[in-house]
């Protein structure tokens, strides 16, 4: 939790987070630990008029909720460190039902979550949304967005009749957790770059005849870093029109060949392309014409192809 402030006032983040909790228990709680040296149960249930059983709910969601919050107002928000492999940290029933009860903000998530997969989540469903919120340290308004844009994705790759998985949206959680998105505005920011990412994809994907409601992970692996590279749609167009009069066939890791090539000479727009790469006229007739960056992307993919296939 936040270092006890000694004024009236309450840091604008502070307050968001107590805001998000729904809980006025949580709130008094906060306030009387803020004017006060150390925690002590027994005085805060009679200072608050609250049973122990209250002070100690208010405490454990309270602690719950600044958890992933930094030392002081001024310090940088940590990453979570999330286990290499990938598994989910396991919650029985009785953790499940005292999270329920307490955190209103995890019940709306989890509410949620039911109405967008049409069914009645199951305690291995909720035990997998728990750990995101405690494990992982993802607020229950980050969750929401999380949970909502892993729809989104899931309609768009696969049509209205797939419904997202608890699995996939852990598997995003965990991503989001190591990027260090734990905020609204950090969710919105993040979710507004991979809007106009897919939409790149969506065009890309077209231009390559690969339909985008279907494209497996390897293709979309090398899309997503070929735009990361700023690559636009009319030099990825080039680079598969290489990979497809070089090669007779649309082969990724040629292509990629190439398209590295380009970016570590800086070149990324079709202009530059041409203008530094351009493809040799000198070919003789019937054979492909092939750049000096095609050359090195043949030597380079074949290299590949030895060490890896």
């Amino acid at each position: 939790m936040a270092t006890p402030i000694g004024s009236n006032s309450i840091p604008p983040e502070d307050a968001r987070r107590l805001i998000t909790a729904h809980d006025g228990s949580v709130a008094l709680l906060y306030i009387w630990q803020s004017i006060n040296s150390h925690f002590d149960a027994e005085a805060a249930a009679r200072d608050l008029c609250m049973t122990a059983g209250e002070v100690s709910a208010a405490k454990e969601k309270l602690d719950r909720l600044f958890s992933t919050s930094a030392a002081d107002n001024d310090a940088p928000r940590p990453v979570i460190k999330t286990p290499a492999a990938d598994t989910v940290p396991a919650y029985d029933t009785n953790d499940v039902k005292a999270v329920l009860d307490s955190a209103q903000d995890f019940k709306g998530v989890v509410e949620e979550t039911a109405r967008i997969l049409g069914r009645t989540l199951s305690t291995p469903d909720i035990s997998t949304l728990l750990a995101i919120y405690d494990h992982l340290g993802i607020p229950g308004e980050v969750m929401m967005e999380l949970v909502h844009y892993c729809h989104e994705i899931t309609l768009e790759r696969f049509g209205p009749s797939k419904r997202v998985s608890v699995t996939v949206i852990y598997k995003e959680a965990r991503r989001w957790a190591e990027e260090g998105i734990l905020t609204f505005e950090a969710a919105e920011e993040y979710i507004a770059g991979q809007k106009a990412l897919n939409s790149s994809l969506s065009r890309v994907a077209a231009m390559l005849n690969l339909d985008p409601r279907h494209i497996t992970d390897t293709p979309l692996k090398y899309l997503r870093s070929w735009i990361g590279m700023g690559f636009d749609d009319e030099s990825i167009s080039e680079a598969y029109d290489r990979t497809f009069t070089n090669t007779g066939t649309l082969s990724w890791k040629y292509m990629d060949a190439i398209i590295k090539k380009w970016h570590n000479a800086g070149l990324h727009s079709l202009k530059e392309i041409n203008e530094k790469d351009g493809r040799k006229s000198q070919a003789k007739p019937g054979s492909p014409k092939s750049g000096s960056g095609d050359k090195d992307a043949i030597a380079e993919f074949m290299k590949d192809s030895k060490n890896k296939d």
